[in-house]
């Protein structure tokens, strides 16, 4: 790197432990493309790794390859599509950037099955693909996402996947506080099965989030019992805050 001031880290770290790290040939590259995907950001001995990846992929037995500068790039790509910036911005390091990884993420979020925890730090059974195996067979299988729900979440832009992101989050800390409650996983499925069509028609901007998880919280479900009626506050309370938006306004 060419010009080390302008890198920053995190308070009490020692940069001249990482002069090595800063010092790749593609540091420079790299650098530049964090900057561009919002990823301005104050560095730790774990994310400043990710200046060290090189062009072209080396193969350590049967591992996956190292990360390189082009995967680098797919991957934020990704993440922005995923609308989970921050939350990558808050892990980032040579792990979190591997495509494989951002796979294990977005099947969580297909599939509402949490991937951080409540300091939003992604959770170790996302490292391997092994013991990703094990922690997503917490998702039944009938209850997985098909491929016509998947589709219908492409349609979503940037600020949809936001919304989304940020209900899908709640609910999941909402599953993991009551992990005795057998209808809250079941609700919270058709939840985000059923709320994708309200984001895209940005309902967001003129109805409080509350509203509209409200009305497709049962939308389709069959055997509603006075049990799972009951779970309605409990849900409610647990969405975000309401958002502010520019394009907000009240209805006519």
């Amino acid at each position: 790197m060419k010009d080390m001031s302008k890198i920053k880290f995190k308070d009490g770290i020692d940069i001249y432990k990482f002069i090595a790290d800063l010092q790749g040939p593609n540091a420079d590259q790299i650098y530049e493309l964090l900057v561009k995907y919002g990823y301005g950001m104050e560095f730790d001995g774990r994310s400043v790794k990710v200046l060290t990846a090189p062009t072209k992929a080396v193969y350590f037995h049967d591992n996956e390859p190292e990360l390189t500068v082009r995967e680098i790039e797919k991957s934020l790509e990704k993440i922005k599509e995923l609308g989970l910036e921050d939350i990558f911005k808050n892990n980032l390091s040579i792990v979190t950037l591997r495509s494989s990884f951002i796979a294990r993420v977005e099947w969580c979020v297909n599939n509402n099955l949490p991937f951080v925890d409540q300091e939003n730090n992604f959770l170790p059974a996302l490292n391997t693909k092994e013991t990703f195996a094990q922690y997503s067979t917490q998702v039944p299988l009938k209850e997985v996402k098909t491929v016509s729900e998947a589709e219908a979440m492409e349609g979503m832009d940037a600020e949809d996947r936001q919304t989304y992101n940020e209900i899908v989050e709640s609910l999941n800390y909402l599953i993991l506080q009551n992990p005795t409650n057998e209808y809250l996983p079941k609700i919270v499925a058709n939840i985000t099965k059923n709320i994708i069509g309200s984001l895209k028609r940005k309902e967001y901007h003129f109805l409080p989030l509350t509203d509209i998880v409200h009305s497709v919280m049962f939308e389709g479900m069959d055997n509603i019992t006075p049990e799972m009626q009951e779970l309605t506050d409990l849900i409610l309370n647990a969405l975000p805050e309401e958002r502010t938006n520019e394009e907000s306004r009240p209805l006519a």
